[in-house]
């Protein structure tokens, strides 16, 4: 099949994506370029930060002729990156193309980057580009065909958001454009891609238009401009040899002079700029710093320089669990979140081969083992009591001690009160900080030690700051609730076919979360005359959890209606099976279980237990049903109010998912810690 008919088979498959604010006559034009291409879009939409009503009516015109175009609002935006990432999300199809509103695509682009795309697997897809500048001179601009993410710190190899096709699942995964910084977020966007694996492929014909002109936008001079300058230093000056971050530091030091409303400011600029060129290099100078209003012009190609980039930071996330649950679960994806980024190096460690290893791999991120035999741990029915507790947190704190001695790390952020002690006291040591993400509400002796041990608390819920008291923590602490990725949790491509009412406990089998609620309250209902089925799935630590339900009373009279097949290690695709999902939890004994959220966010209602977090989550009567956690009769009332009526499981699944896109989706999770990160790793400031 040739590359054109291979394009042609791809019609349909690609999303264009066009930020506006406030440009309807740019606009049109843009638009015009979309809906003329050889190979048609399956959709345009319109991302409009301002809410200007003629970009609505021109939307809306355009719409009633029989074009594929709808208006995306995006009022509380932060710019183009913004309005990008949010048309990316909404978009179902295979690809998306960006245009920013004052540029045009020639007819072919669509054609010549699905098949480029189709042809050579790649992830991101960059066209040339024809600029029309505001002195009538035109320039061709063509990326290298070869790109690497050391190389691209030097200059944007011809870039601008515009020129770009990018398969839209990778580009999520990978963190879509940064939308911290208001300039250089092409070129970062690039970088920061290429780090995570994504593969790349060049058109060289020149297939977008690039038109300048003299309004206001983000490349005009300014302290903005230069600001973003240099939060783009800050981000990537791991990478950077001196001479590139040299280069970085004159470019904003030269916005600053040229912008300076005072003679004062600019002649501080100046000086500051004259003290940097003065130092010596500590490498060879390259060429002129290109910027996203000045990619590689074609023919030109980055130059690597003589200095190696500097290592990212070090994180390390210690896991003292044997069995995955909410905070491993936690703390893996944030990790795996991060190395992401590019900007970090985070690193899993465990206590040995199992479940937990196993999980933190499978997500891509390096294990170290706490205990180097490769035999797997096996909680035993002990493993709770006190004595056990206490030698292993002594275990952990002896190995901490040894591992931090032996490799060089640069932060450490633990999920549970044994990782928290014991590599609490070994940072503690060498100077490093720690950050302690509370996931149980239920006070213990150690809390005031733990939190001397800590330079940031992270709350998973607001409630759960009663465990300290009053007073409260003595250090600094954030909330971030759980979140959960909208994409992999999402609701059932199709309904589920007639049969029971499937209610369904998702958690591991522990006391304190009590299964045995949702058994008896399946029974019952079944006794009641209702249509159900009970899915009990999660890990059983003990070895006799399941067999005491299904032996119990209740499970008996279930029968063949109760199904308990383990832990899943496809939550999802349970929870996108079930009706209702029951978490019937102690009190204060939980802080804000993740599976609330996954459950929200597959479009399935919860009756919960009314304890620490969950109402910051669920909303009795509107996303599901909250009761009082020593109340069984209700508990069963509120679910078989659920299971009676499907109209009501529909809405109230429908609010749920919207309630966590709007509260709890996890894409700008990680973002939230790197900010914590660069916080407590900044040098302090001099007096």
């Amino acid at each position: 099949m040739s590359e054109v008919s291979s394009a042609r088979a791809e019609t349909g498959s690609v999303t264009c994506v066009i930020p506006t604010h406030g440009r309807p006559a740019d606009l049109a034009e843009a638009l015009r370029s979309v809906l003329a291409q050889a190979v048609p879009v399956a959709s345009v939409l319109v991302v409009d930060d301002v809410g200007d009503a003629e970009t609505r009516e021109l939307v809306r015109t355009a719409a009633a002729g029989g074009a594929p175009v709808r208006v995306l609002a995006n009022p509380h935006g932060t710019g183009a990156s913004s309005s990008r990432n949010a048309g990316a999300r909404a978009a179902t199809t295979t690809f998306v193309g960006f245009l920013d509103d004052d540029d045009r695509w020639r007819a072919s682009f669509v054609e010549r980057t699905t098949a480029c795309a189709r042809a050579s697997g790649a992830d991101l897809v960059l066209a040339g580009i024809e600029r029309y500048r505001l002195d009538g001179r035109r320039q061709a601009m063509v990326a290298p065909a070869v790109l690497a993410p050391d190389l691209l710190l030097s200059r944007n190899p011809g870039v601008t958001g515009s020129n770009l096709l990018v398969r839209r699942e990778a580009f999520l995964a990978a963190g879509g454009f940064d939308e911290r910084l208001p300039v250089y977020n092409d070129w970062d966007m690039l970088i920061c891609s290429l780090a995570a694996g994504l593969r790349h492929a060049v058109v060289p014909e020149l297939l977008v238009e690039w038109r300048e002109h003299s309004g206001e936008r983000l490349s005009t001079m300014s302290a903005r401009r230069a600001d973003g300058v240099e939060a783009f230093l800050a981000k990537h000056r791991h990478r950077m040899s001196p001479q590139q971050q040299r280069d970085l530091q004159a470019v904003a030091l030269g916005i600053r002079r040229r912008a300076a409303p005072g003679l004062g400011t600019r002649v501080r600029a100046t000086w500051d700029l004259a003290r940097l060129r003065g130092r010596p290099a500590a490498a060879p100078a390259g060429p002129e710093l290109a910027t996203p209003d000045r990619p590689a012009a074609a023919g030109e190609a980055p130059d690597p320089t003589t200095a190696r980039p500097c290592s990212p930071p070090r994180l390390l996330f210690p896991q003292s669990r044997d069995g995955v649950g909410g905070s491993v679960v936690t703390g893996a994806v944030l990790a795996r979140d991060l190395q992401a980024s590019g900007r970090w190096s985070p690193v899993a460690v465990v206590n040995g081969e199992g479940p937990v290893a196993d999980y933190h791999r499978g997500l891509g991120l390096p294990v170290v083992r706490l205990d180097e035999s490769a035999t797997p741990h096996t909680p035993r029915p002990d493993d709770g009591n006190a004595v056990h507790r206490a030698l292993k947190r002594v275990r952990i704190a002896h190995r901490a001690e040894r591992y931090l001695r032996r490799h060089p790390v640069d932060l450490v952020h633990v999920h549970d009160e044994s990782s928290a002690l014991g590599w609490g006291l070994a940072a503690r040591r060498r100077g490093i900080p720690m950050v302690w993400h509370v996931h149980q509400q239920l006070p213990q002796r150690v809390d005031p030690l733990l939190l001397r041990l800590s330079a940031h608390v992270v709350f998973v819920a607001d409630a759960n700051r009663v465990r300290f008291g009053p007073a409260g923590t003595a250090v600094p602490s954030t909330t971030v609730p759980n979140t959960v990725d909208t994409v992999a949790f999402a609701p059932a491509e199709r309904p589920r076919p007639a049969g029971p009412v499937r209610l369904a406990f998702v958690s591991n089998l522990v006391e304190r979360k009590r299964p045995e609620w949702a058994v008896r309250a399946g029974a019952l209902l079944l006794e009641q005359g209702l249509d159900v089925e009970v899915l009990v799935v999660g890990a059983d630590f003990t070895g006799s959890a399941v067999e005491a339900l299904v032996s119990s009373p209740t499970g008996r009279r279930l029968g063949d209606r109760l199904h308990c097949p383990g832990p899943s290690q496809d939550v999802a695709g349970v929870l996108q099976g079930v009706d209702v999902l029951l978490l019937p939890s102690m009190r204060d004994r939980e802080a804000f279980p993740r599976i609330v959220v996954e459950a929200m966010s597959c479009a399935v209602p919860v009756v919960a237990t009314s304890v620490a977090g969950v109402p910051e989550a669920v909303v009795d009567g509107v996303t599901g049903r909250l009761v009082d956690p020593d109340d069984f009769d209700g508990f069963c009332e509120a679910v078989g109010q659920l299971v009676r009526s499907p109209e009501l499981r529909r809405s109230m699944g429908a609010a749920a998912r919207s309630r966590v896109l709007e509260r709890f989706a996890a894409d700008r999770n990680a973002e939230r810690f790197e900010r914590l990160y660069d916080a407590l790793l900044r040098p302090p400031a001099r007096a």
